[in-house]
Formats: C-alpha cells, structure tokens, sequence
C-alpha cells in the first residue's frame, strides 16, 4: 500500500490549476452587486412610479363635490341641518 505522501503527490501532479484568478473572482462578485443594485432601482422606480401614478389618477377623477345622502335610513331620523354647507363638507371630505 502507497504511502500517503506519495498519493497526494501524485494527485497533486494531475490537478491542473483554476483557469481563473482570484482578480475574476473579484470582477464577478462586483458585477453580481452592480446587477443587484441596479435591479432594486429599478424596482423602486417602478413602485413609486405606480404610486405616483395611483395619486395623480385619484386627484383627476376625484369628485369633491358635496351629495347629500339619497339614503332614505339616513336622513329619516336625523334632526341635524336639512343641508350641511358646501364648504365644510369640502374640507372634510379631503
């Protein structure tokens, strides 16, 4: 039976060295980093884009005019103002 010195040199002997460098390594794992930080920009545009998109689709078709309630069970027992004014009921509504 071989010796252990032995084996490991001949293994030793047929392994053939990386065909990359510990530079590569380096240039990969930038470029892996710079791919992830680009890809959660990207992200990010795309969320608050549709955010902002959501906000301003809100705004145009919002109607902030006051509409007393056609609800017959709402105003049937109430002895409040028959019509509350325009104005606050504006304010409020934002």
């Amino acid at each position: 039976m071989p010796d252990l010195r032995s084996l490991l040199e001949r293994e030793m002997q047929e392994i053939r060295p990386a065909d990359y460098t510990i530079g590569d390594v380096a240039h990969r794992r930038d470029r892996r980093r710079r791919s992830h930080r680009i890809g959660t920009a990207v992200f990010a545009l795309v969320i608050s884009g549709a955010a902002v998109a959501g906000l301003l689709r809100r705004s145009v078709t919002s109607d902030r005019t006051y509409r007393p309630s056609q609800s017959p069970a709402a105003t049937a027992g109430s002895r409040s103002c028959p019509q509350d004014p325009p104005v606050l009921m504006t304010v409020l509504s934002r």
